[in-house]
């Protein structure tokens, strides 16, 4: 039972791992998976004895008997289980795996870079082939690990991300609880604008982070499935080419 689960993941793999970097525009890799079963999940059904013909790290054909292009590399999963990558919608993956913040400045902004990314090869390799990353304690960390992924430096999901976190005073990553001499590297540091309250004036903190691209914005990727049904429909579904 764990083989199989372990190959039911190795559809997404292949597709997210083979970089833009990694190739070039005139011999694009040819990849075809034949598949036992396929989850399509825009219908809710399990086909059976399907192929998937994937050119460039991008799905381009889903059927029965596709033809197989001279040269390209053929993975036989025919007792297997495909389906599409999962999507895990709340995640840190450019943080450090211990819940105390102050741990963050044990380490260097360099030293913390380099310690999370087997967070993304394991996330990957679960399954997941993207992930909305809602925060990181060193602000723009998670930048550098999506755009690390996306040139093919390494491996992982493809990140949509926050740049840091949005938080109120004290709250969920926040530093808190140091002395008022003690100064925080520039990128822990919050934002603190002083406005009127009840009791005087109170601080709140802020962060500014760049926008988050939601798959259920009418300006969302199309899925692979959906792609692949757009091309040959005369009602194509409202989405954005991936």
């Amino acid at each position: 039972m764990l083989k199989q689960l372990a190959f039911i993941a190795l559809l997404l793999i292949v597709a997210a791992a083979v970089s833009p970097a990694q190739q070039t525009p005139s011999s694009p890799q040819v990849t075809v998976i034949r598949a036992g079963r396929l989850v399509d999940v825009d219908v809710g059904r399990v086909l059976t004895s399907q192929m998937l013909l994937l050119r460039g790290g991008k799905i381009e054909a889903m059927g029965e008997n596709l033809p197989v292009p001279a040269g390209a590399t053929v993975i036989d999963l025919s007792k297997m289980t495909v389906l599409p990558g999962l999507l895990d919608c709340h995640t840190h993956l450019p943080d450090l795996g211990d819940a105390e913040p102050l741990l963050v400045l044990q380490k260097s902004a360099v030293e913390s870079a380099y310690a999370v990314i087997p967070n993304a090869r394991v996330t990957l390799l679960a399954g997941f082939t993207t992930v909305r990353d809602v925060g990181v304690y060193r602000a723009f960390n998670d930048v550098a690990l999506r755009d690390a992924i996306a040139k093919g430096i390494v491996i992982g999901p493809r990140m949509f991300v926050a740049g840091a976190y949005i938080t109120i005073s004290e709250g969920a990553g926040a530093m808190t609880g140091l002395a008022p001499d003690i100064q925080l590297p520039w990128d822990l540091h919050l934002a603190r604008p002083t406005v009127p309250g009840k009791s005087g004036r109170e601080s709140v903190s802020l962060r500014i982070v760049a926008p988050i691209t939601s798959r259920f914005s009418p300006q969302a990727p199309c899925s692979p499935m959906e792609t692949i049904r757009n091309r040959s429909s005369s009602r194509p579904k409202s989405c954005r080419p991936p």
